[in-house]
């Protein structure tokens, strides 16, 4: 299930390894927040975790709305393990910069540096975890040889919005967003436009326990207008695309149950931000 945790200054979110389910809920009259995060039909019948993880964090005292939606990679060595921990690191970096920049390379040595030392940290913690029981030594070796060479990895689109109060006119919004890979965002200005976020198709830019950054960073800041939602999702709902901006829940469902009857079905998790206006 998803976990969701509210306090007098924090709101987090957050998806569990094993949550195939929706969640709707408001933050304050501001904003409406969806999430979703669906394993693939393989995942589902062993038991397996989700190589998805989101995190969300809104802080009411510096209002604003921090977030991160990873897609482990599945190739790697327990890619969900990569996906959450970057997605924590993630979000606490954009949590503690002390304002959105208007250079968006300014961030890139800080954030170039934090991914050498994340992956450090990481890696130095996977190799404490313990094997499942009944390996044989033959599966050990090759296991821990993924582990050492390739580390766990992920893809990863985050962000940050400053929103301002609710009765601020105009009600613009500064962002920053990050993304290496291709987890896809869609910040829409009206009904049918929209600007596009992410390495669409494209997985070789990453993040991993081994390597640290592996590829391009993207950055760029943005302005978004209070009306407009934004929508991220991995590449289980590529399919989809745009159109999950116009999808209710029992559409989208449907949809859901279609793309987990196709041959390379993948995990799909889908967050969408609607701010409210007055």
């Amino acid at each position: 299930m998803l976990y969701a945790n509210h306090n007098h200054d924090f709101s987090v979110i957050e998806t569990a390894l094993r949550a195939d389910t929706f969640i709707h809920t408001a933050f304050e009259p501001l904003l409406s927040i969806r999430c979703l995060s669906t394993r693939c039909l393989e995942s589902q019948l062993e038991g397996s975790v989700n190589q998805d993880f989101v995190r969300l964090v809104i802080s009411r005292r510096t209002a604003s709305l921090c977030f991160c939606v990873c897609d482990g990679v599945g190739s790697s060595y327990q890619g969900h393990f990569a996906a959450r921990y970057l997605a924590r690191r993630l979000v606490k970096w954009l949590q503690i910069l002390p304002q959105i920049p208007q250079d968006p390379l300014i961030v890139l040595p800080s954030l170039r540096s934090s991914f050498s030392l994340w992956a450090e940290s990481a890696h130095q913690t996977l190799s404490q975890l313990r094997l499942p029981a009944g390996l044989s030594a033959w599966e050990r070796e090759i296991i821990n040889e993924q582990r050492d060479l390739y580390g766990s990895g992920t893809v990863f689109l985050c962000g940050r919005i400053d929103y301002a109060p609710a009765t601020a006119t105009p009600q613009y919004m500064p962002a920053l967003f990050c993304w290496m890979g291709n987890v896809t965002g869609y910040s829409f200005s009206g009904r049918n436009q929209y600007k596009e976020l992410g390495d669409h198709g494209e997985d070789t830019n990453r993040w991993s326990t081994r390597r640290g950054s592996q590829g391009k960073i993207t950055v760029c800041t943005s302005t978004l207008h209070r009306p407009d939602p934004l929508v991220v999702h991995t590449d289980g709902l590529d399919a989809l695309g745009p159109e999950l901006i116009y999808l209710d829940d029992e559409a989208l469902s449907e949809r859901m149950r279609s793309l987990l009857q196709q041959p390379r079905n993948d995990d799909m998790t889908l967050l969408k931000l609607s701010w409210n206006t007055f």
